[in-house]
């Protein structure tokens, strides 16, 4: 479940990059700005799916400011000739920024993501656009961090569940050996040493079978009482699960 949610996550942090790329070609249709779209998205996206998949996991991945810069100076400098529907792009970063770099900073690179977005839809000529980027920016930006981190909680849980199984597991066989050493073992040692002096009583025949016998009836009751504790064993064992 946790990697069908992963996956979903990862899937839904590609969709403003190819809304973006959507905007680019249609909006007015302009296939020129198409390329160049394409290639800065090729190249920027990989390192923004990886970001998501190492916060899904509850991780920072290696060098995450780099990263971020990177993917930084690939969107901005494409924006001259893919326009003014390429501002979208940027909402990838500011995910990014939330979900890998430490706070407070990513909180402060998100807002400076945000805010840029004013400016630079008016240098582009198209100011009126600056509410609906800014708004957009915060709603898909924040959704995807939000769900990867409600997908790395749910992880670290799992992961604490299973811990903590395997915890009660070991304490429950250090338990059962205990038992078995405290009870059965000492039914064992006593029916050894039993057989021991039957075996020894060869001139006594009666005597003898006399030990034979009660060696008999004690096996068989310890027998019993084994199978009775891997019975409970068993029960509890089902009863945890």
């Amino acid at each position: 479940m946790i990697r069908l949610a992963t996956l979903g996550v990862v899937l839904y942090g590609t969709v403003a990059p190819v809304l973006t790329i959507y905007r680019v070609a249609t909006v007015p249709i302009d296939t020129v700005r198409v390329l160049p779209a394409l290639i800065f998205t090729i190249c920027y996206l990989p390192p923004h799916i990886r970001n998501v998949l190492y916060a899904a996991r509850g991780e920072r991945p290696p060098r995450s400011l780099w990263t971020v810069g990177v993917m930084m100076a690939l969107i901005i400098s494409a924006i001259p000739v893919a326009g003014i529907d390429w501002l979208g792009a940027l909402y990838a970063l500011a995910a990014s920024a939330l979900l890998v770099i430490p706070p407070p900073l990513s909180f402060f690179t998100f807002a400076g993501v945000a805010a840029a977005l004013v400016p630079l839809a008016s240098v582009s000529g198209h100011l009126e656009w600056a509410i609906s980027l800014v708004l957009d920016a915060l709603f898909l930006a924040l959704s995807l961090a939000l769900l990867t981190w409600v997908i790395a909680t749910a992880r670290q849980l799992h992961d604490a569940r299973l811990e903590l199984a395997d915890q009660a597991a070991v304490r429950e066989r250090i338990r059962i050996d205990r038992d078995v050493r405290r009870t059965v073992g000492v039914e064992l040692e006593g029916i050894v040493e039993q057989g021991t002096r039957a075996a020894a009583l060869t001139g006594d025949p009666d005597a003898a079978d006399a030990e034979l016998r009660a060696l008999a009836l004690r096996s068989r009751a310890t027998l019993t009482a084994v199978r009775r504790r891997i019975a409970r064993g068993l029960s509890a064992s089902d009863g945890d699960w």
